[in-house]
């Protein structure tokens, strides 16, 4: 396994848990999708896994042990958090500088991470001068040149419009092609899980727990016919119920937890 969660909770004060009794394995070479409500703890779990949070209880362990290097994960966030100042090459580079690499590495690595995600010729545009798609592209780019085993991937997607959100998740895929890394990804699209993953994960809330996990059996590589097809159809269908199921579930419960209180 790449990572291992053992009974993992986080909690933030004296507040009610956000995440509570988390076990999960994941294999090298998987892409694992966690899907569920707003507030379930979606981001915080991979904010554990990639050090950024620690938790309340429970333990995480690396295929490297319970200690991290400092090239085992990268994390692609929401917004691309690119550097404005900087071009979309020395963006790519900033890792590999941090790292200590030389200059002449640190260019051809750049060069080669953003022809394979389609913008060499924008090398050295600014940010200012790329568009939403563009700069998550030089963010994943980023996030690839130290070579990670593990790509955390926090809704990267998610404030692009549905058509460049799909060429996107071709590209990303393709790039995982080339380089082999395992993924955990966030999201809120039950399409855009189905179709990146081996593996969804369906969350509840209050607190926090993986709910139900589905098998995503499509063949790789996945590509526009994929979503055409009656298989993937099926299972996004599939994804979707278990989510109302646990949505419905939820609610019944912290309706019944409120009814009990008032008694």
């Amino acid at each position: 396994m790449i990572v291992t969660l053992k009974g993992v909770g986080k909690s933030f004060g004296d507040s009610r848990p956000v995440l509570s009794g988390i076990d999960l394995d994941v294999k090298e070479g998987e892409f694992v999708s966690l899907i569920g409500p707003s507030g379930c703890g979606k981001s915080t779990l991979l904010r554990l896994v990639a050090g950024i949070l620690n938790p309340t209880s429970g333990q995480i362990v690396f295929d490297t042990g319970d200690t991290l290097s400092k090239d085992f994960l990268s994390f692609v966030f929401q917004e691309p958090t690119l550097l404005p100042w900087l071009t979309a090459s020395k963006n790519v580079e900033l890792p590999l500088k941090i790292q200590g690499a030389d200059p002449e590495e640190r260019m051809n690595r750049s060069m080669y991470l953003l022809e394979k995600v389609g913008l060499g010729e924008f090398a050295n545009s600014y940010p200012r001068q790329l568009s939403g798609g563009m700069k998550m592209r030089v963010s994943i780019a980023r996030a690839l040149s130290v070579e990670p085993q593990l790509l955390l991937l926090d809704e990267p997607f998610g404030a692009l419009d549905e058509m460049t959100r799909d060429a996107l998740n071709e590209e990303l895929l393709r790039i995982r092609s080339i380089n082999s890394w395992t993924a955990l990804f966030v999201t809120h699209s039950v399409s855009e899980a189905v179709f990146l993953s081996s593996r969804v994960l369906v969350m509840a809330a209050r607190p926090g727990r993986i709910a139900d996990v589905l098998d995503v059996p499509l063949p790789y590589p996945r590509t526009r016919r994929t979503r055409e097809s009656i298989e993937f159809g099926e299972l996004v269908r599939e994804v979707t119920k278990s989510l109302h199921s646990v949505k419905a579930d939820t609610m019944e419960k912290h309706s019944t937890s409120q009814t009990l209180e008032q008694i």
